[in-house]
């Protein structure tokens, strides 16, 4: 028997053999070589609006992958039969073209200004959270004591 928890170590068992210590080794090395599955990374910036494009038939979100044949990224439908399958760098383009329609030029003075007031949010949230927080520690701290008091009693 074999296993990854056992370190490599082969340990034979009471039941009579099949095939031999040396042909189940070499077996099992070229298990152990072949590349089996596929990956998956949540996490690819080349597929970034995978949770955001929907599929124009079904309307479910398209999952990114990237093609072996030619190494560059795609994004698909996982709708079986469905067969909705776009290039990223297309999806890509027409999402920067949509988006650009609502920037606008902003100056310097602008933007430290709004820089400012997104600090200034920032700070107020974590600043509730804190209170948020401090409030939970003293219920847990009262909580305990009413144990400590109960265990106590019935001691």
């Amino acid at each position: 028997m074999v296993h990854t928890a056992l370190d490599g170590q082969v340990i034979e068992g009471n039941h009579e053999k099949m095939i031999s210590k040396e042909m189940f080794l070499e077996v099992n090395g070229l298990m152990a070589e072949r590349k089996q599955g596929y990956q998956v990374n949540s996490e690819i910036d080349d597929v970034a609006l995978k949770q955001f494009y929907k599929c124009e038939s079904c309307g479910r979100f398209l999952r990114g992958y990237k093609a072996y044949k030619n190494q560059k990224y795609y994004y698909k439908c996982n709708t079986k039969g469905c067969g909705c399958n776009r290039k990223a760098e297309e999806l890509h383009r027409k999402f920067q073209n949509v988006i650009s329609k609502y920037c606008f030029g902003v100056d310097e003075e602008t933007m430290s200004l709004v820089r400012e007031q997104i600090i200034a949010e920032y700070n107020r949230q974590n600043d509730q959270k804190d209170d948020t927080l401090k409030v939970i520690e003293e219920q847990l701290s009262a909580v305990d004591k009413k144990l400590e008091r109960l265990e106590e009693r019935y001691v």
